[in-house]
């Protein structure tokens, strides 16, 4: 059956080892599930089955390497590019020669990476899904060297087939939330195998340095590196044109400005700014949502 054979190739060829078994086989089971579901939403040409089909199929074969030599450096979204530039930057001047490919997760991370650092990089790509058999074939279509991953993409196959395709495997910018530590201590036993695997783990900060060795990393690899987001100088820009002929127009007397909010929060801002226009007429809200698609739903929401 299609199940079956789906489930042979997420399996193989961890049959033996009962940790990446379960896994793999939990992953399996998922797909089973989610798969269909994005099928369904295809049909109104939905935005998340373009980025898993994407995430699906083998890299751009412009980005095919005939040989070793290429660094890949995945920054899941937006925030992850960003913080990445710097970096980016410095890896090209330390080595010239080497292909440097830069992999993201999300339609608005690939955009992004495109535009601020299309002329450091040799291509950009979407990373596979964490399925041992994509994560190989990524591997041998790069034929990297070096391996970097920003902040808190803990991908256990992807990592357990970097090292065994014999690539290093770097960890920067690295970080676990408040809301997420629990889960990495809980599942310590799983996560101690999975965080071995990189060479080097530089965490944001003394307490995600803690809470990395907490979910079971090697002491002796786990370090506090500072956050890239630092490194990154300001930027002066202008303002864009039809913004600031809006507020021309408009001219309030205070503008507040929620930017990088993520979905729920939208509401509970709109909720608190009304009490401020009650204290402050003439006061404007500017909302920036942390994710572009989600400025169709904030509309709606807000409509309703």
């Amino acid at each position: 059956t299609t199940t079956a054979a789906l489930l042979s190739l997420v399996i193989e060829p961890y049959t033996g080892t009962g940790l990446f078994f379960l896994y793999n086989l939990l992953l399996a089971l998922a797909s089973v599930v989610v798969i269909p579901y994005y099928l369904f939403r295809r049909r109104h040409r939905s935005k998340p089955w373009a980025t898993l089909r994407r995430r699906w199929v083998p890299p751009d074969p412009s980005l095919k390497q005939t040989s070793g030599g290429a660094i890949w450096l995945h920054a899941v979204s937006v925030g992850e590019v960003l913080s990445c530039r710097q970096l980016a930057a410095e890896l090209r001047s330390r080595f010239p020669n080497a292909k440097l490919l830069v992999s993201t997760a999300t339609e608005t991370g690939y955009l992004t990476a495109l535009q601020k650092l299309g002329r450091l990089v040799d291509g950009v790509f979407y990373a596979p899904l964490d399925f041992p058999f994509l994560a190989r074939r990524t591997l041998e279509h790069l034929q990297p060297w070096l391996v970097i991953v920003a902040e808190t993409e803990i991908w256990p196959n992807l990592f357990r087939e970097v090292k065994r395709f014999g690539a290093s495997l770097l960890m920067v910018n690295a970080r676990i939330s408040d809301r997420s530590a629990p889960r990495y201590r809980r599942f310590r036993f799983f996560f101690r195998r999975v965080l071995s695997f990189p060479d080097a783990i530089l965490a944001q900060s003394p307490l995600d340095q803690q809470r990395f060795l907490e979910a079971g990393a090697p002491a002796g690899k786990v370090e506090a590196g500072g956050n890239l987001k630092f490194d990154t100088g300001a930027v002066a820009a202008a303002p864009p044109v039809d913004l600031t002929a809006f507020l021309e127009r408009r001219k309030p007397a205070a503008v507040v400005l929620a930017g990088s909010t993520r979905e729920g929060e939208e509401i509970q801002v709109v909720e608190a700014f009304s009490q401020v226009v009650a204290k402050h007429p003439g006061s404007l809200l500017i909302l920036a949502p942390r994710h572009a698609e989600a400025h169709y739903n904030l509309a709606v929401a807000l409509s309703a």
